[in-house]
């Protein structure tokens, strides 16, 4: 499986001055940057230091040329402040600033400035303009107090952070991983990091299905600087990661957090790619009697092909049904949990000392829930609104609690805590014909082989398998 993605860079600068008699402050300029040559060797090549942690800024002109390694006319040079990161659909962004004080660099005129890791060479040029689109040159008088803001931002491709199928960084910024602050110029260094892999689309596995991860010692990371490439590759062997589940979804996972996270797009969507094909599995023998049947991954599509001897023949396929009766695994986060569930992947069995929990039940139609393992309050919803009472445990202990059939079938699910803590896990489903998603129309004969071909939304690995996984940033220039 490879995944390949082109992301683009972009710097902003806002210059803002402040009058410290009369304390007005406004905006008079702004730069758009040109990133120069040295910024790809120097982020690709995961050297030790960023590109981005100071502001750099000049009193030169000229014609801003990517070969440049300097100002124009080089004045000085700050740290940048503490990062703010902001993250939206198509893009997240960095932004540090610096202040020149009413005492500093009066009577010299500011034209240009750039980023750099705290010296004179800088990675990105731009000279200012005024809210016209002008070059402008902003006097230093000692009455002024000048911020420099620059921001650094990241653009997704054209789907986003997060287009169904992949997720370039969570919402939950507050830790960002490596590669990510890497990439917008402050961090040290690329972490080789892991490959996780997990049944379904969750955080943290749960109920015996154990998530797997590749482990740093199975991922190799190189660099291509000629073609601003950066390439994660993992091999999962044959003899791990084999669950009964399959894998439902795969995550670069470094220090401080995934790059990036890669599903289906819920139970209705498609890997990122396309699906995953299973050839000539056995399904059984027949003993003229059973007519319901059961692939060894689920959510197969309809267009599975099941033979008889060899023969293909016409059964009743039931499309994307799971394989489990605990469907903990394919419960849907529907709002941020701040201590294990993050937006966009799914169910947490634990939800923390302090939490609330909220899930979809992205089967709801269907297969509606029975029973869960509950200590606590749960609560169900029609449109995530207006809640319900459904069961309650008032005690630290959890147990398998029934769900009234009125609410079995609701879309929506809420955990309350009990006291500290509570326990929320196991929503099973009796229906479905139990999870049988092939059927006869009259039993095939004994001793009948079955075998059939489909496609399936999981990752399909088995013992007879390896599993390689390929992801490759391309860097460019984001040019507004």
């Amino acid at each position: 499986m490879k995944y390949k993605a082109d992301l683009k860079l972009h710097n902003r600068y806002d210059v803002f001055v402040k009058n410290v008699i009369t304390g007005e402050e406004k905006q008079v300029a702004y730069a758009e940057n040109i990133i120069l040559d040295g910024l790809w060797a120097r982020l690709i090549a995961a050297l030790s230091n960023a590109y981005g942690t100071h502001i750099n800024y000049g009193t030169g002109a000229g014609t801003l040329s990517a070969s440049r390694s300097t100002m124009f006319s080089y004045l000085g040079f700050k740290a940048g402040s503490a990062s703010v990161y902001t993250l939206t659909p198509t893009h997240i962004s960095r932004r540090t600033s610096i202040v020149l004080l009413e005492n500093e660099h009066v009577g010299q005129t500011l034209t240009e400035v750039g980023l750099s890791a705290g010296s004179t060479t800088i990675y990105t040029h731009a000279v200012l303009r005024d809210m016209n689109g002008n070059p402008v040159s902003l006097l230093k008088k000692d009455t002024d107090i000048i911020t420099i803001y620059a921001t650094v931002y990241l653009v997704f491709p054209e789907a986003g952070w997060y287009n169904g199928s992949v997720v370039f960084q969570v919402k939950q910024i507050t830790t960002i991983p490596q590669t990510i602050r890497r990439l917008l110029g402050e961090a040290t260094a690329f972490n080789t990091g892991t490959y996780d892999f997990y049944p379904w689309h969750q955080r943290i596995p749960t109920d015996g299905y154990t998530g797997v991860s590749l482990g740093s010692a199975y991922i190799s990371q190189t660099y291509n600087i000629p073609n601003k490439k950066i390439i994660w590759y993992g091999r999962l062997p044959a003899n791990t990661g084999n669950v009964v589940t399959g894998f439902g979804s795969v995550s670069l996972y470094e220090l401080g957090g995934q790059v990036i996270y890669m599903k289906p797009s819920g139970i209705s969507g498609d890997w990122h790619g396309g699906l995953f094909e299973v050839i000539g599995e056995a399904i059984a023998t027949g003993d003229g009697t059973t007519t319901d049947f059961t692939t060894k991954f689920p959510f197969i599509q309809s267009d599975a092909v099941v033979k008889v001897n060899g023969t293909p023949v016409s059964v009743t396929i039931m499309d994307n049904c799971p394989n489990q009766r605990d469907i903990s695994h394919y419960m849907e986060c529907v709002e941020t949990h701040p201590y294990t569930c993050l937006p966009n992947l799914a169910f947490s069995s634990y939800a923390g000392p302090y939490y609330d929990g909220y899930w979809e039940n992205p089967f709801y139609q269907t297969f509606g829930i029975d029973s869960v393992y509950l200590a606590g309050y749960l609560y169900t919803s029609d449109d995530n609104v207006n809640w319900t009472l459904a069961a309650s445990r008032a005690s630290t202990s959890a147990a398998q609690t029934a769900i009234p059939s009125e609410h079995q079938h609701k879309r929506y699910w809420k955990g309350v805590r009990y006291g500290q803590s509570w326990w929320c896990r196991s929503f099973t489903s009796a229906e479905a014909n139990n999870f049988k998603n092939i059927r006869f129309a009259s039993p095939p004969a004994v001793g009948a082989v079955i075998t059939a071909d489909y496609k399936t939304k999981v990752i399909p690995k088995d013992v007879n398998h390896i599993f390689d996984l390929t992801i490759e940033f391309t860097l460019a220039e984001y040019v507004p």
